[in-house]
């Protein structure tokens, strides 16, 4: 997968923060996709769901921002039930990363985060 595919993929993913990683593909910034895929299932969903309860509970704007994104990659684990799933990265020169999550058979792209460093997460997080 190249830059441009990436591109069109996100701009026809109708995710929340999928015109933000455009941006930075557009600006030059290099993606990292991930070889292992990650096992996609009741596990993940819960452990995102958990993520989710938390983050609704926060007031900052990363957090609010952070939950629509992951709220958004709950349901469409629900609607899409891929059994494996691969991740790419995007870098932000913010300290952060745009990190998605990829259906690797048909490229879909289900997830798209904009996460934090740790050590930026824990003054934005809470």
């Amino acid at each position: 997968m190249d830059a441009n595919e990436l591109i069109n993929i996100l701009e026809t993913s109708g995710l929340a923060e999928s015109e933000n990683a455009v941006e930075k593909l557009n600006s030059g910034a290099l993606f990292k996709i991930e070889e292992a895929l990650a096992k996609a299932g009741i596990d993940l969903r819960a452990t995102f769901q958990a993520r989710l309860n938390i983050l609704e509970n926060k007031q900052t704007l990363y957090a609010k921002r952070l939950a629509e994104s992951v709220s958004e990659f709950v349901s469409n684990l629900d609607s899409n039930n891929p059994e494996w799933l691969r991740t790419i990265t995007i870098p932000a020169e913010d300290n952060g990363n745009y990190l998605l999550w990829v259906i690797p058979q048909s490229n879909k792209v289900i997830g798209c985060m904009y996460t934090l460093s740790a050590e930026h997460r824990a003054n934005e997080y809470t």
